[in-house]
């Protein structure tokens, strides 16, 4: 398993519009390509000499290829719906594997 992370940095006063779009507008479109199996929209807590607000966007795939087909047809796309918050924002994309998952026991 495979987890796409993007992290984005952006300016304060657009962060709940930004919320708003990245919930309604392009988790959808990510969805919607087949490749990943859910999304996962974070708050990233940093700390307070970091300006504006930090998010985390991580979508799960199945596999490395999921991946690499992303890449390949879909990552232009992702860059045009990007665009709509122009000079507003900074980002970065890490992909993670997935090692090991755990889970709680129930009591």
């Amino acid at each position: 398993m495979i987890i796409y992370n993007i992290t984005v940095n952006l300016e304060s006063v657009i962060a709940t519009k930004w919320q708003t779009w990245v919930s309604t507008t392009f988790i959808p479109y990510m969805l919607d390509t087949g490749l990943f199996t859910d999304a996962l929209l974070s708050r990233v807590e940093t700390p307070q000499d970091i300006e504006g607000e930090t998010f985390s966007i991580q979508f799960t795939c199945l596999n490395q290829e999921d991946l690499d087909k992303y890449h390949q047809h879909y990552f232009h796309k992702t860059q045009q719906h990007l665009d709509t918050y122009r000079n507003q924002y900074v980002y970065f994309d890490t992909k993670l594997e997935v090692l090991e998952k755990q889970y709680a026991a129930k009591s």
